[in-house]
């Protein structure tokens, strides 16, 4: 067949003419996501296929073996170990160790903390399963979050190339789920792929034929395989084999007998780990490949998301203003009737008929709900409505009102949250909820601000809200709820 001439060269379907480990520009003209095309990977595909086999390991097995002597069982090496690795592999792959993008170093700064902070002699995130600390749960997401989000944005796939934009609902989902699950199956493909491309005899240009070192390559490590299967059970046969065996290898420290007893390919504990380790291999190979690749990535495409929007704008400019003042006048009667509910929490004085925990709970929940649906209006709002010149300054008014109304209805809600910590003292869980109050409060200030000057509103919210709870999972939250609870005589309470 007739070679087909591209930017990485004269590429044929028996063979791939670019070098190992040429430019990711070059290699990604190999590369047609739903062609049909037969899969032609790279020796560096296939090198980092095995390499993220390994990663997955790291992230199941390590906290097994490795723990961190401080006397606390929960902390490991085990993050802190996979962080480092994750980070150096992407860095590898998609070639952006040279030239990270300036947001994606941001990013990479909170997975790194995030994952060393399981190294802390306080921390109980390495083993979320027995640790009754709500934060550590949302540690261990966050973490998660933080690595695949990081991927794309030092690949240089967001949505709006290199920053943290209005897309990031978009990002969050090719991050988590169409870049990992739509290229989940690689890893076997592209380590089928290339061993088929060398016994079939296709390479590259220039590239020189090694399948006899190859084979014997292969060879040993199905040798080793088959030996791990073979030798434990021979030992357990025969104790002289097994003897002789450990003596041929005196010399070591470790002996190669006692190498292959540790593995037993046959145990359910194996099994176990590979129902585990090889699905993580595939998601992790998945989100790096598509990161490189630009696989899946025009499953969600910007341009037909704005020209939807563009469109949004068919309710009538008056149907708007009617729902916002209908709402802020609504707010006012309420402030203005529970005036005496709302504020008393300001003098430190508890409501007839209600206790201190049924106060502030009833309080927060609700006016946390509030603040998250007027965000939704909010939004909802700037989207739909037919805008000129003269409606937007209203629709600025009414945004305005809104947003201070929610933070006058937040500062209460606090309020209440501070009386009930004087009454009762702290936990991890007000701590989190003073956070996310404090946290929401100045995404509404952003909002007022932006009503006036261009401000990116989501990014400067998701950097803040992200180093507030990296912060938090850093500081011994837990330590200092207990020495504030003991200094001040109150009775230590559960999580």
């Amino acid at each position: 067949m007739n070679n087909i001439n591209s930017k990485a060269g004269n590429i044929c379907p028996s063979g791939i003419s670019a070098p190992i480990f040429e430019k990711q520009e070059e290699e990604n003209e190999l590369y047609t996501a739903g062609s049909g095309e037969k899969l032609q990977p790279s020796a560096k595909d296939a090198v980092f296929a095995v390499v993220f086999i390994f990663l997955a390991w790291c992230y199941w097995d390590l906290g097994q073996h490795f723990y961190y002597v401080i006397g606390n069982p929960y902390c490991t090496f085990k993050y802190a170990l996979f962080t480092v690795l994750f980070a150096g592999a992407v860095l590898l792959y998609t070639g952006k160790w040279r030239h990270m993008p300036k947001e994606s170093i941001f990013w990479l700064c909170i997975t790194l903390v995030l994952g060393f902070a399981t190294l802390l002699p306080y921390s109980e995130s390495a083993d979320i399963l027995y640790s009754a600390n709500p934060l550590s749960l949302f540690h261990m997401f966050a973490f998660h979050f933080a690595a695949c989000y990081w991927a794309l944005s030092v690949s240089g796939r967001l949505m709006d190339k290199d920053r943290t934009s209005n897309w990031l609902f978009f990002d969050l989902l090719n991050a988590m789920f169409i870049f990992p699950f739509g290229n989940f199956f690689r890893l076997p493909a592209v380590l089928w792929a290339w061993v088929r491309d060398k016994f079939t005899g296709r390479k590259r240009k220039g590239e020189k034929k090694n399948h006899r070192v190859l084979a014997v390559l292969i060879g040993v490590l199905l040798s080793l395989l088959c030996l791990g299967l073979i030798l434990p059970l021979l030992f357990k046969a025969d104790e002289g084999f097994s003897k002789l065996f450990l003596s041929a290898f005196r010399n070591f420290q470790n002996s190669i007998a006692n190498f292959f007893l540790k593995f037993k390919f046959y145990s359910s504990d194996f099994i176990a780990k590979c129902f585990f380790i090889l699905p993580t291999a595939f998601f992790l190979y998945g989100l790096a490949y598509g990161c490189r690749h630009g696989r899946k990535q025009d499953v969600l495409k910007k341009e037909p998301v704005e020209k939807v929007l563009k469109k949004a704008g068919i309710l009538p400019k008056i149907t708007v203003y009617t729902v916002l003042f209908t709402l802020c006048a609504v707010y006012l009667v309420f402030i203005a009737m529970q005036v005496k509910y709302l504020f008393s929490a300001f003098g430190g004085a508890l409501p007839q008929g209600f206790s201190y925990a049924e106060y502030a709970r009833s309080g927060f929940f609700e006016l946390c709900r509030v603040a998250v649906i007027n965000l939704c209006i909010i939004l909802a709002a700037q989207t739909f409505c037919r805008k000129d010149n003269k409606g937007a300054k209203i629709l600025r008014v009414c945004n305005v009102l809104l947003s201070v109304l929610t933070i006058l209805l937040l500062v209460t809600a606090a309020a209440k949250m501070g009386l009930y910590m004087l009454t009762y003292g702290l936990t991890v869980k007000r701590v989190l909820v003073s956070a996310f109050m404090l946290w929401i409060a100045f995404v509404f200030v952003l909002v007022i601000i932006r009503q006036y000057r261009p401000l990116n509103t989501l990014r400067l919210a998701v950097f803040t809200g992200a180093v507030i709870f990296t912060i938090l999972c850093v500081l011994p939250v837990s330590e200092g709820v207990e020495s504030y609870n003991r200094c001040f005589g109150y009775e230590s309470e559960e999580y």
